[in-house]
């Protein structure tokens, strides 16, 4: 008896544990969990977002030791991270989103975010209010246009069908209705035209 009462508590335990883990959906707005607390996830969040800031801009600094940069990067993560959550202190989601794109931006060598930054050539306030698609290297948004205007010429290009018969649709022509394909006037020789 012990042991069917043992194999009913364990599939009472699975049940609960996984009625638990359904619980932990996350919510649209803020990206906290249910059952988590909101100071503790913001605070995780914000300092790994110093972090990564702080080691991106240090990753240039290695990589370029002949330069002298004024600012220094833990200063500049701070008050990036500050800045970054007073724009987004209502929506987690929101801020990790942008956040993540800032970070590309800033290790893409051809936007020259990180260089502007460290130089003190471009603000930390001026970062933060970049759109995003200011984020994008200029030469990759000379491709995009280029890219769009080939695809138009190529659309504007194409020929017209002159005749319903040669529009195909889902590889099928598409026939006139009823099937008469010539006028009433042309076929029939005794209408009047006048």
């Amino acid at each position: 008896m012990a042991k069917s009462d043992n194999r009913y508590t364990r599939g009472l335990k699975s049940n609960t544990t996984a009625g638990k883990d359904a619980s932990r959906k996350s919510k649209r707005d803020t990206g906290i969990f249910y059952g988590d607390d909101p100071s503790d996830v913001w605070r995780v969040t914000r300092l790994a977002c110093i972090n990564a800031m702080t080691k991106t801009l240090d990753s240039y600094r290695s990589k370029h030791p002949d330069e002298d940069l004024p600012q220094s990067s833990s200063l500049i993560a701070k008050s990036y991270e500050e800045m970054l959550h007073k724009k987004y202190n209502d929506s987690l989601s929101g801020y990790k989103l942008r956040f993540r794109k800032d970070l590309v931006a800033l290790k893409n060598s051809k936007t020259g975010f990180t260089h502007d930054l460290l130089f003190g050539v471009m603000k930390v306030e001026d970062f933060i209010k970049l759109e995003e698609r200011d984020l994008v290297p200029q030469i990759q948004k000379e491709q995009d246009k280029k890219l769009l205007e080939d695809e138009l010429k190529m659309k504007i290009g194409k020929n017209l069908p002159s005749d319903i018969n040669q529009i195909k649709n889902n590889k099928v022509f598409v026939g006139e209705k009823w099937g008469v394909s010539e006028s009433a006037a042309k076929i029939d020789p005794d209408f009047d035209v006048e």
